[in-house]
């Protein structure tokens, strides 16, 4: 995940919002 800080922004907001956050990473990935 070092490698690639972004991947690392997505599982913070996962982590974050928990199951309601896979809407915000959908988003993010847009």
């Amino acid at each position: 995940m070092k490698n690639n800080p972004d991947s690392v922004g997505k599982q913070l907001l996962i982590t974050i919002d928990g199951p309601a956050g896979a809407g915000k990473t959908t988003v993010s990935r847009m």
